[in-house]
């Protein structure tokens, strides 16, 4: 199947049926192909696009079965438990039912409950609010009596999630199943979908009018009761990569026994076309998956196609599914049978499957309303020059948005696309990282759910200025993915119990913003000079004492005002009285309660640049150290477990970055203990230096004879060595660049930091005359003097070990070495390519290895290397074109 014979197809398609719009996906042998046509919305057209998303009706199911099959995996959840274990509350209008029901029941739709509550916009309209409501559901038999399509089971189990959990059910299933596959456009409620490009549904009148379908899913909008069965928005792009995890061995996300297990029959089904039996959300077939538990699969062509998206479920009366409230029309054009062998010509599938496309979009809502999984594969016997079928790998098919899954193989084309992004889709662009990858050298990287190391490049934002929309789009447009959002106390509290919700809903808007853009945000709970009580920022001047001492401000040497009397008291104060330590925590929870949930959030730094009180003499070296060492050894890591522990209370899943004092920065290793995480699994905590020559700040040229980076990486090593943790360089970089030394000292910093850390993000992100004033940017946006080298391309995300990286800018080449371990010829290595140096892409190629296969977007490029065997080294080079 080619790209261009698919996208003729579609556009005939489309254009003959009259449909707003279309977006079709294919996986085939491997190979990605998108077709698309139309326009998402007739009032305010943009163009459909693989990213473009629709309504997925019941196809939600398949994620919540998923989530729930994690749990049970972790032993947090027991498929043959009563639900009351974990949803202790449920009452039905039969008790004897509402003790038996057990998880099984739900997930194989035996649980003997009817189809589902009528939301009517009223009441708690949450999971646990349909719960209470679960009396009024009629029970139409006993539970494992029979099979029965339930929509209400679902959502009950739903609850289950949250329970187990203690997360809405929404965050829960972006941290378990959405971030880890990387699943970046699959997302719950409007509130999510409106910040990305949708398709408007139309319904086509008597007056063969359309007009646009109101509510927009297929149940009212707040009725987030209904999200487990049928809540979630996706794109064709992300159901592409669910097909390939469905076909594959759970990417560590889930056992690959647990995923394969949801393939096998649970209960029979007798004269039905929906198959043999129910799996667990699957209809089993020929041993593999092959539908959907919705009534999602080209055996059940035609009465898909007749069903009007309003109808509460799927199918007619076979096997137990219940019957629509209605007849719906009836279908046109042939359909095969389920398990049909029969002989069909290639030329008449295409036809029977564009009907059904066809079919779909005239008598319905023109988006999809739930979605098709079933199976074909082509076989090698051929009769009288036709192709016998039979299923065995995964298509799914959305309404107007189209997905075909066939035999998952080593992908041996580069991916092929019939419309442009308008934001990055490599799998590294958008991977959250969800544990650690040590490599042989024993530096720990951030690692996404592949295994992949990632990297971080970014900046500072948000100390004094105010972050948009449109800063957070040029960090993504020239490559970036990391913000160190800084944020103060002061602003999140500016009164004793009084937050500021103005300002924690702009924190909020910033991370959707970073979400849109694929952008991850590192909270940074910023200080300098203790806060505005020393006319600095950070801890409000509520929660400032003194004890009466002095403060005299140097305007010459803003770092000399730490020293003071007043300041010192301050920060004795923080860390040792009861009250402050309550309400600091309080704080760390509401920030956390507010950004919890969001994709681009990559944790907290919990504190910038921790200062303490200096016994003797501020100014002399040896008493500075000592008074360094005291406070890592006590009081600092005292109040880093208790903000652990305060953000660990309502966010699971943040990574939490600890800091050493500045004197780092000047040789002096930290004496900070090792933390645990109170987490379930894996640790999340990192560590953050910062990485300043105090020298350059005075405002000298950088002597290389000074030895900074060399001091500095002897002093930076020990700790996260022997903790495991992954570093990520939280600040550095000269106050300008235009001197030669100074430029020499970005050049070498970035050498040094990838040596031993995951990331970095450099102060600042601002524009000024030649970088002045630690801006990276000059007054008109572009690289500041001397500082261009932090554009530079790199590797986001790295399938193998990585190696040393080059970038030539005078011939706009940029080189990777990296040594490949057992998971590189299956993974995908993405490169930033900025489209500042490469504006008509790059061409890619690899020496060490047989065969590279590339795909391609504007900023980036993925590469993967099929024939890379573990321990060979490759380089791989981009020349721009």
């Amino acid at each position: 199947m080619s790209q261009d014979k698919l996208s003729e197809f579609v556009k005939a398609q489309a254009a003959e049926l009259g449909v707003p719009g279309v977006a079709v996906g294919v996986l085939l042998d491997g190979q990605e192909i998108y077709a698309s046509h139309g326009v998402t919305s007739l009032s305010n057209p943009l163009p459909v696009d693989e990213k473009t998303l629709f309504s997925l009706g019941s196809v939600s199911k398949t994620f919540t079965a998923t989530v729930l099959m994690r749990l049970v995996a972790e032993g947090k959840v027991d498929l043959d438990a009563p639900v009351r274990r974990y949803v202790p509350e449920l009452k039905l209008a039969d008790e004897q039912a509402a003790a038996q029901i057990t998880v099984l029941n739900l997930l194989n739709h035996t649980a003997g409950l009817d189809w589902n509550l009528i939301d009517d916009g009223e009441g708690d309209r949450s999971l646990a609010g349909l719960v209470a409501k679960l009396p009024g559901l009629p029970l139409i038999a006993l539970p494992g009596a029979r099979a029965s399509y339930s929509q209400a089971g679902y959502n009950l189990a739903g609850r289950i999630i949250e329970k187990v959990t203690g997360l809405p059910f929404e965050q829960a299933m972006a941290s378990l199943v959405l971030e880890p596959v990387g699943l970046a456009d699959s997302v719950y409620g409007l509130a999510e979908v409106m910040v990305r490009k949708f398709a408007v549904g139309y319904n086509r009148g008597d007056d063969g009018e359309l007009r646009p379908a109101r509510p927009w899913a297929g149940f009212k909008e707040g009725a987030r009761g209904d999200n487990p069965g049928g809540g979630l928005a996706s794109s064709v792009s992300d159901l592409l990569r669910w097909a390939r995890f469905q076909l594959g061995d759970g990417e560590g996300v889930l056992p690959a026994a647990e995923l394969h297990r949801m393939r096998e029959q649970t209960v029979g089904l007798r004269a039905s076309t929906l198959g043999d039996g129910f799996g667990i959300c699957w209809f089993p077939g020929d041993g593999v998956p092959e539908r959907s538990l919705a009534g999602n699969e080209p055996g059940r062509f035609r009465d898909e196609v007749r069903r009007r998206v309003r109808a509460p479920v799927c199918g007619g009366q076979e096997g137990g599914v219940p019957q629509p409230p209605y007849s719906p029309p009836s279908a046109a054009g042939p359909v095969p049978a389920r398990r049909q062998a029969g002989v069909h010509h290639e030329r008449k599938v295409e036809q029977v499957s564009g009907k059904y496309v066809a079919e779909s979009c005239r008598r319905t809502r023109l988006w999809p309303g739930s979605a098709l999984v079933g199976q074909l594969r082509p076989l090698a016997d051929r009769t009288g020059g036709t192709m016998r079928l039979r299923r065995t790998a995964t298509t799914l098919a959305l309404g107007t948005a189209v997905l075909c899954a066939l035999p998952a193989a080593a992908p041996a084309q580069a991916r092929s696309t019939a419309t442009s992004m308008e934001a990055p889709w490599g799998a590294g662009a958008t991977a959250r990282p969800t544990g650690t990858v040590t490599m042989p050298d024993g530096v720990v990287h951030l690692a996404d759910s592949r295994g992949r190391a990632l990297r971080l490049h970014g900046f500072n934002l948000g100390k004094s200025d105010t972050v948009t929309r449109d800063r957070v789009a040029r960090l993504a447009r020239d490559g970036f993915n990391l913000m160190r959002l800084d944020i103060q106390w002061e602003k999140v509290e500016p009164g004793p119990g009084r937050y500021d919700t103005a300002y924690l809903r702009y924190l909020d808007q910033v991370l959707d913003w970073a979400d849109r853009y694929h952008v991850l945000v590192l909270v940074d709970w910023h200080q300098d000079v203790f806060g505005p009580a020393f006319g600095h920022n950070g801890i409000p001047a509520w929660a400032t004492r003194t004890d009466g001492l002095p403060f005299q401000s140097n305007p010459d040497d803003w770092f000399s005002d730490y020293f003071q009397p007043a300041v010192q008291a301050a920060f004795t104060h923080l860390y040792d009285d009861p009250d402050l330590r309550t309400a600091q925590a309080a704080a760390y929870a509401k920030v956390a309660t507010t950004l919890r949930g969001h994709r681009s959030l990559l944790g907290y730094d919990l504190f910038n640049e921790p200062f303490g009180p200096v016994p003797g003499d501020p100014t002399d070296p040896a008493d500075q150290v000592a008074a360094s060492t005291a406070l890592e050894q006590g009081r600092l890591p005292a109040m880093y477990r208790r903000l652990i522990q305060a953000v660990r209370a309502v966010d699971r899943d943040a990574w939490l970055f600890v800091e050493p004092t500045v004197l780092v920065g000047q040789g002096v290793p930290t004496s900070l203990p090792g933390f645990a995480d109170p987490r379930p699994g894996a640790a999340r905590i990192g560590y953050a230096p910062h990485a300043y020559d105090t020298a350059v700040e005075a405002g000298q040229d950088w002597d290389p004879s000074g030895q900074f980076i060399e001091r500095y990486e002897a002093a930076i090593g020990a700790y996260p060595a022997a903790h495991r943790l992954p570093v990520l360089v939280g600040e550095w970089g000269p106050p300008k660049a235009t001197t030669p030394g100074n430029a020499q000292l970005v050049r070498r910093q970035l050498l040094s930091m990838h040596g031993f850390a995951t990331g970095w993000a450099m102060w600042y992100d601002c524009d000024a005359m030649d970088g002045g004033g630690y801006c990276a940017r000059d007054r008109d946006g572009n690289p500041a003097p001397g500082k261009e080298p932090a554009f530079a391309p790199y590797a986001r995300a790295v399938a193998g070990s990585p190696g040393a990286e080059t970038y030539d800018p005078s011939t706009r080449t940029y080189t990777l070495t990296l040594t490949a371990t057992p998971a590189t010829p299956g993974t995908w290595t993405t490169l930033t390519l900025p489209t500042a140096a490469f504006p008509r892409g790059a061409r890619i190629t690899a020496e060490g290895t047989r065969a590279t296969v590339v795909r391609s977007a504007p900023g980036e490029a993925d590469v993967l290397l099929p024939a890379a065997r573990p321990g060979t080294v490759v380089t791989v080079t981009a020349t721009a074109r």
